[in-house]
């Protein structure tokens, strides 16, 4: 409970930065260090207090708004759709963004003076199995009001984003990280599809979003480039790694579900004018 009230009070300080920050749009390239800067430091200070343990995890709530796990995997969706232009600079802009947050909570590890050794992500043996279950119900209602979302397609984004969480799940527990992932977007894919498809007419777009986004490795990365701090090489590089494969599996996922229920849609097509095209 300890940890939720700093996580929940941490999200609201940086609501209140972001909406201070929307004054001044000249500073928008330093948010990302700046709010990073603030709230690692408050964090890291509390742990060298011994009010918390394992601060890492608590990183990942108030940044998630800057996690450029969408990002990259969207870059990678691209490329492999062949738009190379668009995939290469959201590529590039999340790998930046990453590296904006690692120099902030470099900043506030230095100003804690929190020894090394302390910075490690807390992980809680006991998890009751109906957790899984709000927090995703949680996720999704933030998410869609964080999005502006239709009040039409609030069911159909929670029931997408259920069958994602639920295939994630199972690959999960019977197989390994990769195939949920994997899975997880598969089935966002076909099901969101489906359900363009239906008299509701949602578009995929927006009933995948939320599913989209919980299944985004964003927070993988950051603990990574945090392990860099504490001159962990060996696990920065594999967390690294593991994002990768991630974003790897999502990828694969998407564009084999959409291929199923829509196999036109990365198929080209002849225009009058001769041209090679994209079909819509």
């Amino acid at each position: 409970p300890r940890s939720l009230l700093i996580a929940g009070g941490m999200g609201i300080l940086v609501g209140l930065m972001l909406w201070g920050f929307q004054k001044h749009p000249r500073f928008n390239i330093l948010v990302p260090v700046i709010v990073s800067m603030v709230v690692s430091t408050l964090i890291f200070q509390l742990t060298r207090l011994g009010i918390i343990y394992g601060p890492a995890n608590l990183l990942i709530a108030p940044l998630v708004t800057f996690l450029p796990g969408s990002l990259l995997t969207t870059g990678m969706i691209e490329l492999a759709s062949t738009h190379i232009l668009s995939g290469s600079a959201r590529l590039i802009y999340g790998g930046a963004v990453l590296a904006l947050l690692f120099i902030g909570i470099a900043i506030g590890l230095n100003l804690s003076n929190l020894p090394e050794s302390e910075l490690y992500a807390y992980r809680d043996l006991f998890f009751p199995w109906w957790a899984p279950l709000l927090g995703t119900f949680l996720f999704g209602v933030g998410t869609y009001l964080r999005l502006s979302g239709a009040n039409r397609d609030l069911f159909w984004m929670l029931l997408v984003l259920y069958i994602a969480m639920l295939a994630q799940t199972v690959g999960d527990r019977y197989f390994s990280s990769y195939v949920g992932a994997f899975l997880g977007a598969m089935l966002m894919a076909l099901s969101s599809e489906l359900i363009a498809r239906s008299p509701q007419r949602t578009p995929a777009v927006a009933s995948q979003m939320l599913a989209f986004w919980f299944l985004v490795p964003g927070s993988r990365g950051l603990l990574s480039v945090t392990s860099l701090l504490t001159e962990d090489l060996q696990s920065a590089a594999t967390g690294i790694g593991q994002m990768v494969m991630l974003i790897l599996a999502i990828t694969l996922g998407v564009l084999l579900g959409t291929l199923l229920i829509s196999p036109q849609k990365f198929v080209p097509v002849l225009a009058e004018s001769g041209q090679l095209q994209k079909s819509p």
